[in-house]
């Protein structure tokens, strides 16, 4: 049976064969219906040229740039997301973008409920996913101590913590009051204030 499906490599819908078993979302009736569901904002996404219209930024590799270290490179979303095999047992070679390695690797899909990090040649998946150098807008310039600022404030809030943790263990007084306090007495102590004017 004639079905539809959308190539994320060329950005269109194209007409297919559906067997009929295990189908995935990416499966329509009607070459409207596709086009309605998958081509972004009406028209094509032009890979050769270079029009990317959802970008996200990912870390460059130990500097480039003006931003050492920092996120100034823009790469395909699609291209982010692990290959999946999937259920079925088919035995396609196909080639998908790897994060990591910053590379396009072969892997094995099995013909069904995959993800669109899968393309059929090596040169689609180079021309989908190599990163692009991002232009300025959007980058995030590395920070002076060289890593991201989570870090630094955690160790910082620890370490106050700590000290703090250790001198009210010290000096177990209550404020205002002057009085020691002890973890084993507390409520023997609210109790005879409680009846004691």
């Amino acid at each position: 049976m004639p079905r539809w499906w959308f190539n994320i490599t060329g950005g269109s819908c194209q007409s297919f064969v559906f067997g009929g078993c295990k189908g995935n979302t990416n499966n329509f009736l009607m070459e409207q219906e596709c086009q309605e569901s998958c081509v972004l904002g009406g028209s094509k996404v032009t890979v050769e040229g270079g029009t990317w219209t959802h970008m996200v930024l990912i870390p460059s590799l130990g500097g480039s740039g003006d931003h050492p270290g920092g996120f100034n490179t823009q790469i395909w979303p699609y291209c982010t997301v692990p290959q999946v095999t999937g259920p079925c047992c088919a035995s396609f070679l196909r080639w998908y973008y790897s994060l990591a390695n910053r590379t396009c690797q072969r892997f094995i899909y099995g013909g069904c409920q995959g993800n669109k990090n899968n393309y059929q040649h090596e040169e689609e998946c180079l021309k989908c996913c190599s990163p692009k150098p991002g232009e300025g807008q959007g980058t995030v310039p590395e920070q002076p101590w060289g890593h991201s600022g989570v870090p630094v404030p955690s160790i910082l809030l620890g370490y106050v913590m700590d000290i703090t943790l250790k001198m009210c263990w010290r000096k177990p007084e209550l404020p205002g009051v002057g009085m020691r306090w002890s973890p084993g007495n507390d409520k023997e102590y609210l109790m005879s204030n409680a009846y004691t004017l």
